[in-house]
């Protein structure tokens, strides 16, 4: 027991140490939240087969993992940066059920194909901000206005955010 104590006492003296002593946890928060930005952007990010932080067109998440600090301040980044854009429904659901609730929230931006719309999968994302849906039915969803309208407002009603931003795109 005492050993568990003294190893504890070690590690929030290292922690303590850190925060005095490193040039990078002294920057003020918002450059530092700024570097961070950068480091774990990757503007797109494919959710599919495979767990997207193994994926190698995905920035490496090792700055997570430098000290508790950092981890603290960064642990959601790449969740409110990036854009997700799944394979399918499916793997979209997969993705949601590995992720804390705490990164299904910091989600801001999502893009999916036009036949996902109405899957219950979307309704999870509650911070969602931004949906880009890419249409390939038959063209009709941007290219007809009361189409692409009647898509956007199911799309509202259904995240329950009016202020969303929606793009429809024929692709």
């Amino acid at each position: 027991m005492a050993l568990l104590y003294l190893n504890l006492a070690n590690e929030t003296t290292r922690a303590q140490r850190n925060t005095e002593e490193s040039v990078l946890l002294r920057l003020p928060p918002e450059l530092r939240r700024r570097i961070w930005t950068y480091a774990v952007h990757a503007q797109i990010v494919t959710v599919g087969d495979w767990d997207w932080f193994e994926r190698e067109d995905y920035p490496k998440q090792s700055v997570l993992q430098v000290c508790r600090q950092l981890h603290a301040e960064t642990c959601l980044l790449p969740y409110s940066n990036n854009s997700f854009w799944p394979h399918d429904i499916e793997s979209l659901s997969v993705w949601l059920t590995r992720r804390l609730p705490e990164q299904i929230d910091a989600v801001q931006s999502i893009r999916i194909w036009c036949g996902d719309c109405s899957e219950a999968p979307l309704r999870l994302l509650r911070g969602i901000k931004y949906v880009h849906v890419y249409c390939t039915c038959d063209g009709l969803c941007p290219s007809v206005p009361a189409r692409g309208i009647a898509l956007a407002q199911s799309l509202e009603v259904m995240l329950g955010n009016s202020n969303l931003k929606i793009q429809i795109t024929h692709g």
